[in-house]
């Protein structure tokens, strides 16, 4: 497989905030807070969020299906928090509602500073925006150039296998797992990046979960967002 068969945000930075309606977002349960994040949506949902953009509504709502609702919830992203994101190379800012994301177009500014997750390209490699890809019988020994963000559970989860001498570094995955890494065209065989307690690590992804192939150094890089990348406090 091509590394172009692999989904990813169209433009180098992004920007969306999410919102239900006022009086959603005025509820003391929310949380309002503004996260530090330049989300990558597969590009179903993009087309999605596409279509309202060009429309001349006061609020333009977009509807997410619950695995789509899943994925923020997975990373962190509540209800009423806001996060940025670029849809057809346009800077956007979103907020998580209770069924999807409010939208509101944001001066590319905005975008600074803002970590991409779950993917995003490795330094120096275009990323290419495709559509979703089916897997097929058999693996793909591909290497894919691009990074990918794992939830703060999983990277413990991985840092701890590595830790341990003893033993194949094998980390499984549950199945939400497995579907969200099918979702951006990561299969069976290909092996990509992640940053890992600050280190460059090597991972393939297997049938069941990941390995760890090989750390590549121990650059430090910016933090994400404990709170977007699902840490309980």
């Amino acid at each position: 497989m091509k590394t172009t068969k692999i989904i990813a945000a169209t433009a180098i930075a992004s920007a969306i905030t999410l919102s239900m309606s006022t009086s959603a977002l005025a509820h003391s349960d929310h949380d309002h807070s503004k996260l530090p994040l330049n989300w990558t949506f597969v590009n179903d949902t993009s087309s999605k969020i596409e279509e309202r953009m060009d429309t001349q509504d006061a609020v333009r709502y977009v509807g997410l299906s619950k695995f789509e609702q899943k994925k923020l919830k997975y990373y962190g992203i509540k209800e009423g928090n806001s996060f940025n994101s670029v849809v057809d190379n346009r800077p956007i800012q979103v907020t998580k509602t209770m069924g999807g994301v409010k939208i509101d177009e944001v001066d590319t500014a905005e975008l600074a500073n803002n970590w991409r997750i779950p993917l995003r390209q490795k330094a120096g490699v275009s990323l290419v925006s495709m559509g979703n890809q089916h897997a097929h019988v058999g693996h793909d020994h591909s290497y894919l150039p691009y990074e990918w963000e794992f939830a703060h559970k999983t990277m413990n989860q991985i840092q701890n296998r590595m830790d341990r001498e003893d033993t194949a570094h094998y980390v499984g995955l549950n199945r939400f797992e497995q579907k969200l890494l099918n979702k951006y065209g990561i299969k069976a065989g290909n092996t990509f990046h992640s940053y890992i307690n600050g280190a460059d690590v090597l991972l393939e992804r297997t049938m069941g979960g990941v390995k760890v192939v090989k750390m590549l150094d121990n650059t430090t890089v910016a933090k994400s967002n404990d709170h977007a990348m699902g840490k309980k406090s």
